[in-house]
């Protein structure tokens, strides 16, 4: 029982990363064929895995259909975003906004990866609480709100410009500042919503590779 649940996991793991990447496009099906073969599991292992993705609403099962990746709407979008900012505002009120000894801007610079420093400095703040349901609410959200980051290129943003100007509110300890930047943050993608909701359904994000995130 122990190796069936460590397989998995690990199958668990490795299609979480696929979806996080962007590979399963929105209201595409699942070949569980295919994908068996794939990750080199039976069928009911790769089942067992993908119905905790459903646990996790990265996919959705539709009765005597098969799993698919959730649709990606106007609605979801602007949901997801209203909630990231809400979680973390709630982490950073709960927080005593207190950088580690080492240097609090060191991950985050000259990183190859703006995506993944945007969520590693959105769950270093809600760490701070000791809360484990907030950090795990700030992970979750990442994870379901990955595929879109990785549209950066088409999009008219500065993930780049925003983490600098996070990181220098976090290592001045400025809350007030914090939370207009998340604010204005939010603020920027609810207000291109159309057009990440278009880009959402094109492979890879017009051709982007997948990152390289790892998941949780």
């Amino acid at each position: 029982m122990t190796d069936f649940n460590s397989l998995i996991e690990q199958v668990f793991a490795g299609i979480k990363a696929e979806i996080c990447s962007g590979s399963l496009l929105p209201g595409q099906r699942v070949n569980v064929t295919a994908m068996s073969a794939s990750h080199r599991c039976s069928k009911t292992t790769l089942r067992a895995a993908l119905y905790r993705l459903v646990g996790e609403g990265l996919l959705e099962v539709h009765t005597n259909e098969g799993f698919y990746r959730p649709l990606v709407t106007d609605e979801t979008v602007r949901d997801k975003y209203d909630w990231n900012e809400h979680v973390f505002m709630m982490g950073l009120n709960l927080s005593k906004l207190k950088p580690s000894a080492r240097d609090p801007a060191a991950p985050f610079k000259s990183s190859a990866d703006p995506v993944g420093d945007i969520e590693r400095f959105f769950t270093l703040v809600v760490e701070q609480t000791d809360n484990s349901f907030i950090v795990r609410e700030m992970e979750r959200l990442n994870d379901h709100l990955h595929p879109l980051r990785m549209l950066k290129a088409a999009l008219p943003l500065d993930l780049e410009a925003e983490l600098v100007n996070f990181t220098i509110a976090w290592t001045n300890q400025d809350v007030d500042a914090l939370k207009r930047l998340i604010h204005e943050y939010t603020q920027r993608r609810l207000d291109i919503i159309p057009q990440i909701v278009s880009l959402a359904y094109r492979p890879m994000g017009l051709g982007q590779p997948p990152s390289p995130r790892q998941p949780r």
